[in-house]
């Protein structure tokens, strides 16, 4: 097992305190409480506001590890570390809306498993259990009918994605009226 160095580098007390200036600026600039950014970083990595509030002000200094400080930078809509310790302007409102459907794709496509194996446990059920009737399938009609509709919305914004990305057209009616 490796043995912490006796002579840390110099410097690691500095981007510490870097990082945890940039938080505390961020976080003063967007007039969040700790407890909103530990809820923002939370969808990274667990995060409560004692979390936050111990970063910027335990005695010792608390030690931050990459991945709370990843998740930090990203609640505040940084796409990097240069970014976000130089105190550049965050994502662009594009950018940033564009994260946030992905983060919403992935909780959605982690949700879709779970439902799927759900579904999975209930098919091997009835094929074990038989015999079976129509009228012991009928709970499962409106599952059926709520993943027809969750399959036709994300067509839709996949459309509206491809819609977006393509910009207006010749034939688009909107994109005449302004000529």
């Amino acid at each position: 097992m490796p043995r912490r160095s006796k002579n840390p580098p110099e410097d690691r007390d500095h981007w510490r305190d870097l990082f945890v200036s940039r938080l505390v600026e961020e976080q003063e600039r967007r007039g969040f409480s700790d407890a909103q950014v530990a809820y923002k970083a939370a969808v990274y990595v667990p995060m409560a506001a004692s979390t936050v509030w111990k970063i910027k002000n335990a005695e010792p200094a608390r030690r931050i590890d990459l991945d709370e400080a990843r998740a930090i930078m990203l609640a505040f809509d940084f796409s990097s570390f240069d970014e976000f310790l130089a105190g550049d302007e965050p994502l662009s409102q594009a950018e940033h809306l564009a994260l946030q459907a992905q983060e919403g794709l992935q909780h959605s496509a982690a949700l879709n498993a779970k439902t799927l194996a759900a579904l999975q446990q209930i098919a091997g059920l009835v094929i074990a259990n038989p015999p079976y009737d129509r009228k012991d399938l009928r709970f499962l009609e409106p599952l059926d009918a709520a993943a027809r509709e969750q399959r036709e919305q994300t067509a839709r914004m996949v459309k509206e994605i491809k819609k977006a990305r393509l910009g207006p057209t010749e034939t688009d009616p909107q994109h005449l009226d302004e000529a």
